[in-house]
């Protein structure tokens, strides 16, 4: 087989391949070669467990990404590549300077970081602070059939932080008639 030279690549290199170049190289991107995650948000979109395949685990939903585009002048090789989420992909600066978008992917902010904030947000929202102290063990559950039973639940394509507001509410409302069960059980309210 004739392979052409390294440095004459014309189409762009696998995502595995990509992981390879940067792990070692930047443990910010790659910490393990075997848990594939977006080098800007490290989000991990697998679920349980990844493929056995490693080479498929890298490309399953991680996008390869131009450090510099290609039709501003950027390779087609490994360093020129960062592996993003579609999310981070569609965030991601368009620039020919290689410090910025690498700058970016560095600082950008953790994908749990993120949804931390959002669920934060949803709770302030609720006005849950207050109820809190009544959360126990095992309320998951029952919040979940509480919601069931009243036919509670979010549109379908709603986005993530309104679907965090949706469900603080139902837990408001849950925590809410909880604490009103409870006065009443303790003779408090007659």
């Amino acid at each position: 087989m004739n392979k052409k030279p390294y440095y004459l690549r014309t189409s762009p290199p696998g995502a595995y391949e990509i992981a390879r170049h940067w792990y070692g190289l930047d443990p910010h991107f790659v910490e393990d070669l075997e848990h594939p995650s977006c080098f800007a948000c490290h989000y991990y979109p697998f679920g349980e467990g990844s493929p056995k395949n490693l080479q498929k685990a890298w490309r399953k939903r991680l996008q390869r990404c131009h450090i510099i585009a290609h039709s501003a002048g950027g390779s087609n090789h490994p360093e020129n590549f960062l592996l993003l989420c579609v999310n981070c992909h569609r965030e991601a600066p368009m620039t020919s300077d290689r410090e910025i978008m690498l700058r970016w992917a560095r600082t950008h902010a953790s994908y749990l970081g993120t949804i931390f904030a959002e669920m934060m947000e949803a709770v302030k929202f609720a006005q849950l602070e207050e109820l809190a102290h009544l959360w126990r063990d095992g309320d998951c559950e029952r919040a979940v059939a509480f919601a069931k039973q009243h036919h509670l639940d979010f549109h379908p394509k709603s986005t993530r932080p309104e679907r965090f507001k949706a469900i603080a509410l139902v837990c408001r409302e849950y925590l809410e008639r909880k604490k009103f069960e409870q006065a009443t059980l303790f003779g408090v309210i007659q």
